[in-house]
């Protein structure tokens, strides 16, 4: 298979070199040989990784990803409605060292951020920035603070954030 970031970060280079259309056909061939829509534009930092080689990954031309990511399969990260808010304000920020789980969404509306450190859990609709630290979990995603005792996360507030109830009755 084929690295999406390596057809990206051509396309990117020569976007600000100004070549006209052949960008966008890189990102075109980008798609058709990895199903990762990584426009030019999208800023990505150093160290990123798409896991599955970016399969069914789609992200907004106004976004910005720090380093050290990880992004697993079928994430969309995207604005909700053009035209609501100046496009000046039309970015989404992702920090550095963010994990974004496979299926996540993250449906912005004007300046979006997810902080350093933050992890996106599996399927969430993230709908509301994420602080750095925080975990997001859910459909609409709800941010659970960093846990006292580590990288794990409590019982209890897992089951604060997601109705484990919802549809059994």
């Amino acid at each position: 298979m084929f690295d999406p970031l390596i057809l990206h970060r051509l396309a990117s280079a020569l976007r600000r070199a100004h070549i006209p259309k052949i960008p966008g056909l890189i990102q075109r061939l980008n798609f058709m040989f990895t199903g990762c829509d990584l426009p030019p534009a999208a800023r990505i930092g150093r160290g990123v990784v798409f896991k599955h080689y970016g399969a069914g990954v789609i992200i907004h031309h106004r976004t910005e990803i720090g380093d050290g990511c990880v992004i697993m399969p079928h994430v969309v990260i995207g604005q909700q409605l053009r035209g609501v808010v100046p496009v000046a304000l039309e970015r989404i920020v992702i920090g550095h060292e963010v994990m974004i789980g496979a299926g996540a969404k993250i449906i912005a509306k004007g300046l979006f951020t997810i902080g350093d450190g933050a992890v996106i859990g599996a399927n969430a609709v993230v709908l509301k920035s994420v602080p750095a630290g925080f975990r997001a979990v859910g459909v609409p995603a709800r941010n659970l603070p960093p846990s006292s005792t580590g990288s794990e996360c409590d019982s209890s507030s897992i089951s604060e954030a997601v109705d484990l109830d919802a549809g059994l009755h």
